[in-house]
């Protein structure tokens, strides 16, 4: 009498565990040192976030741009990049272990608010062990972004513009006289008239905000 064997059960299938980027071997003695060579040989700009929003690593590429002259390690996100839209992204990328993309445009130190930055933004998360999870983000500069916002029109801009010749004239006049350079009465009757007329043409700019 043949005795029926027992079924054999294969091993289960690891490979698409293991074939996830965004999950890591959990006691793998490199992975700190691992991560830290992946994301510095980027190309572009990345820092790598705790569950607390604090930026455990930066690449080369991410110091120059947000903070050339200070530490990115052990801050916050927000008190380097204080915009809204971005924390939202890691927010959720924590919560949901979703990668999440972002178009936004950022402030960079010592830009002004007209030209700022604008970026394409991918947050991924990353398994370090099963209660560990990190948040890697990855910006790329959008360069046609930057070019559309400078092609537009700069209200503030044409004023300077339009403000800086009149103004100039009516300092150099004053400075003339101040110094004594201009003594003939015709001379100086000109001088004045020609400052009267700069002023008007201040004043008619000044006019054409208010309308």
């Amino acid at each position: 009498m043949n005795t029926p064997q027992a079924a054999s059960v294969s091993p289960p299938d690891q490979a698409a565990e293991d074939d996830d980027p965004r999950s890591l071997p959990e006691k793998s003695t490199g992975v700190d040192a691992l991560l830290e060579m992946v994301l510095d040989g980027l190309s572009h700009a990345c820092l790598l976030l705790d569950g607390t929003d604090r930026i455990l690593f930066s690449n080369e590429a991410a110091k120059l741009l947000f903070m050339p002259k200070g530490r990115l390690l052990g801050r916050r996100l927000e008190t380097v990049l204080a915009d809204r839209q971005l924390s939202h992204l890691v927010a959720e990328c924590f919560q949901t272990r979703r990668p999440g993309h972002l178009a936004c445009a950022l402030r960079l130190p010592g830009v002004a608010w007209r030209d700022d930055r604008h970026f394409l933004v991918d947050a991924v998360p990353l398994k370090l062990t099963p209660d560990r999870w990190l948040v890697r983000l990855a910006l790329r500069p959008d360069e046609e972004a930057d070019a559309a916002a400078k092609a537009m029109p700069n209200p503030a801009a044409d004023v300077l513009l339009q403000l800086r010749g009149p103004l100039t004239i009516v300092q150099g006049y004053l400075e003339n006289l101040l110094d004594g350079l201009i003594t003939d009465p015709v001379a100086l009757r000109q001088s004045l008239l020609t400052m009267r007329r700069s002023t008007v043409q201040i004043e008619r700019v000044l006019e054409g905000l208010r309308q």
